[in-house]
């Protein structure tokens, strides 16, 4: 299986990295990278995301974002700019 990490934007601006799964109705499927093998399983299910809060992976953004939300339960939108938006029409090769 294809492994695509990427950084998706939750409530309040909190970062989170997943795994981009597929994309269904619109909605990006993405999962935690600690519940893959769960989720393959079927223990547990991916979630569906607005792909607009879905952003490329990008490990220094990543962490400046995490540690915004540590400190302040807040992330400021100049880091969140820093990152491309998934594009999910691309050719997976791309990724």
């Amino acid at each position: 299986m294809l492994e695509t990490l990427v950084i998706v934007k939750a409530l309040g601006g909190k970062p989170q990295k997943r795994i981009f799964l597929s994309i269904e109705d619109q909605q990006a499927l993405v999962a935690d990278p600690a519940l893959l093998e769960e989720i393959l399983l079927g223990i547990h299910q991916p979630i569906q995301v607005p792909s607009k809060t879905v952003f490329h992976y990008d490990e220094p953004v990543f962490e400046a974002l995490c540690q915004e939300w540590h400190k302040a339960k807040q992330t400021d939108d100049a880091q969140w700019n820093k990152l491309a938006p998934f594009d999910i029409e691309a050719d997976p090769a791309e990724w």
